[in-house]
């Protein structure tokens, strides 16, 4: 077999800087990522450059996150911190990209949105689901309703 590339302070630096991180194949990036790449001969180097575009590629910003859920959804979110709701910077990265492609059905209020897709990937954040004009909508009202005042703009 092929010597191991990696040095034990490669393996160290590779755990230190995505220790923690999702990673796309569902598996927790650590030892048992460092394990993965041992059994699968890969260098150090290359792995390392493996799990930063793969991670890059599953994070987002906060900004890019609001953009993505008013592309789906039909409406505009703000994103707030949980514990004092203040508005998360716009700039602020690491953040999971919204994972769904279709719109929640319209029939659905916003407070299922946001317990159900909103909360169920961002813990430790709130969101406020605004409608055209700026103004947070209810958490009674319909998604349909938040959409629809979007066209009549």
């Amino acid at each position: 077999g092929q010597p191991d590339t990696a040095t034990l302070g490669q393996r160290r630096e590779v755990a230190r800087r995505f220790e923690d991180r999702p990673h796309p194949l569902g598996i927790a990036v650590g030892p048992i990522a460092i394990t993965w790449r041992l059994e699968h001969r890969l260098p150090a180097d290359l792995f390392t450059q493996f799990l930063q575009v793969t991670y890059d590629s599953i994070m987002a910003t906060v900004k890019q996150v609001e953009r993505r859920i008013e592309k789906i959804e039909g409406f505009r979110v703000q994103i707030l911190h949980g514990r004092d709701r203040r508005d998360v910077r716009g700039d602020k990265g690491g953040v999971t990209q919204y994972p769904y492609e279709r719109a929640l059905k319209g029939s659905n209020h916003v407070k299922a949105w946001r317990d159900h897709r909103f909360a169920k990937h961002y813990p430790g954040f709130e969101v406020q689901v605004l409608n055209a004009s700026g103004h947070v909508a209810h958490g009674a009202t319909l998604l349909t309703t938040v959409r629809d005042t979007y066209l009549d703009g």
